[in-house]
């Protein structure tokens, strides 16, 4: 069903769906299909013609926001992880050129770490 006829069949059903306010239901529906059309022109890479619409500025820094607080949290515990692996091989008497390889990835997740901090630090003084 296209999208216009969904509005369509909201409309001339609506007072039948037993006390939902329909046309509150249709503008949240008008603006999650803008807020996902914008971010799937962020994720395919396009350019977006921003048009000084602060309501559309806000969206795109707040979606992506909450992507480096996701991927912040994701870190956190890869690092937490990599930390307890290392401990662990470590009560294990296992050699350090053996540990090379953990220590080598967990210095790779903590610059990562740095860079998404960074990146959020910069988006929360906006």
């Amino acid at each position: 069903m296209v999208m216009s006829e969904f509005f369509e069949f909201i409309r001339k059903y609506g007072k039948y769906l037993g006390g939902v306010d329909y046309e509150k239901v249709l503008k949240l529906l008008e603006e999650e299909d803008y807020r996902l059309r914008l971010v799937e022109e962020h994720l395919l890479g396009r350019v977006i013609e921003l048009e000084d619409d602060k309501k559309t500025k806000d969206l795109i820094v707040d979606g992506e926001r909450r992507r480096l607080r996701t991927k912040l949290e994701f870190l956190k515990r890869q690092e937490r992880e990599l930390l307890d692996l290392i401990a662990e091989l470590k009560m294990r008497n296992v050699t350090l050129p053996e540990l090379k390889k953990a220590l080598l990835k967990l210095k790779l997740v903590r610059r990562e770490l740095r860079k998404v901090r960074k990146l959020l630090k910069y988006l929360e003084s906006e």
